[in-house]
């Protein structure tokens, strides 16, 4: 019996959540089972996040199909042909443009099984004209996964995918040893004092991760904790970095906080942060918790999405109501005075990722999805 011929579906290459998730599943799915193809519909070849030569480097199949629109014929045409090229037994879309096309995909191609994976809960859906077409899509889709329970609980009430379809798999980290990550002392090239107390955050500069509460937090963090700096890294893919800078002088804390773009590895950040930070209005899962908590970084995350299934508060860290920067700073001065409860917070966050967010239980339960629907066909 040969390899079962799987598709993954994505939108792009770049560094993304989903991506990442992908680019997992890509290296440690087993090669010895699957025959594994990844296609993603566009690139921006001058764009230096691009994953895909790490794609390449895990010996899959990888296809741009250099589709310069999210929706047109030729999109279409494209995914038709390469699903009867390779004549896929199963394909698992991620993400909303590929769920669509390559439901059409499918029907056109005559693929057998058909797996949907829901990252986000994606704002577009609260529109009525999405909503109904991803009811469409997952109706007729064999399995719908969710990254999260939250996520899962969304789809149900919210969008009305049928319960009996929805598999949580949680998102598994690599968990690797930071200290063997540690290449450039961010704190001198920055200027920031080896005893400063440091927060920090990394997320893309984007509304939704609510950069702008954080800074209003600060103010907050100052009167009480003067030496405090403010580091965020991220990709400055809405041009947001600007306004966040001069909104922060307009603040009158612009000398205690660095606006990076993303130029470091995660863990030469999370080694220096004192706290870790992540002001988000919404989330669909936010992976870099689980960086931070690899790192054993007390953590301290608005109660949104799927945070509270990551975060256990007064445990693991706090939990503050999303857009409240007076509560954040109270969250974030008393780790900073109580520097033996952050790290004990820190500990238990390690131990958690260990119980619950690995990257051999999230491979193991996603084989399970993909050997059940295989052996159906076999039968």
């Amino acid at each position: 019996m040969g390899k079962a011929k799987i598709l993954l579906l994505t939108n792009s290459c770049s560094v993304g959540g989903a991506e990442m998730h992908l680019l997992s599943l890509a290296r440690y799915l087993n090669k010895e089972k699957y025959d594994i193809t990844l296609a993603y519909f566009r690139e921006d070849h001058h764009d230096a996040r691009s994953l895909k030569n790490e794609f390449i480097k895990t010996g899959i199949r990888v296809i741009d199909l250099n589709c310069k629109n999210k929706f047109n014929p030729i999109s279409i045409i494209y995914i038709i042909k390469l699903m009867r090229k390779y004549r896929f037994d199963l394909v698992h879309t991620h993400l909303f443009q590929s769920e669509i096309l390559g439901r059409i995909g499918i029907l056109f191609a005559k693929i057998p099984f058909y797996i949907v994976s829901y990252h986000n809960t994606e704002e577009f859906l609260h529109n009525r004209f999405w909503a109904k077409m991803a009811r469409y899509t997952t109706s007729r889709a064999n399995q719908v996964i969710t990254i999260s329970d939250a996520v899962k609980r969304y789809l149900i009430e919210k969008v009305g995918v049928s319960e009996g379809k929805v598999k949580m798999i949680y998102y598994g980290l690599e968990i690797v040893d930071s200290a063997n990550n540690y290449r450039e002392d961010i704190r001198s090239k920055n200027k920031i004092g080896r005893d400063d107390p440091l927060i920090g955050m990394i997320a893309r500069y984007a509304p939704q991760k609510g950069h702008r509460f954080l800074l209003e937090a600060m103010t907050y963090v100052l009167k009480e904790v003067p030496e405090a700096k403010l580091f965020l890294a991220g990709h400055d893919e809405k041009k947001l970095k600007d306004s966040l800078e001069d909104y922060a002088k307009q603040l009158k804390i612009r000398p205690n906080v660095i606006l990076s773009e993303f130029q470091y590895d995660v863990y030469t950040l999370l080694r220096e942060f004192d706290v870790f930070i992540l002001s988000s209005l919404w989330e669909g899962f936010g992976l870099v918790l689980l960086e931070a908590m690899a790192a054993e970084k007390p953590i301290v995350a608005s109660n949104v999405g799927p945070v509270p299934e990551i975060v256990i508060d007064n445990e693991t860290g706090f939990l503050f109501p999303a857009k409240e920067p007076r509560i954040m700073a109270e969250k974030i001065i008393f780790l900073l005075k109580n520097k033996e409860i952050a790290k004990e917070m820190g500990r238990s966050g390690r131990r958690r990722l260990e119980e619950h967010f690995t990257l051999e239980k999230m491979i193991k339960e996603t084989e399970s999805v993909y050997d059940y629907w295989l052996n159906k066909k076999q039968n």
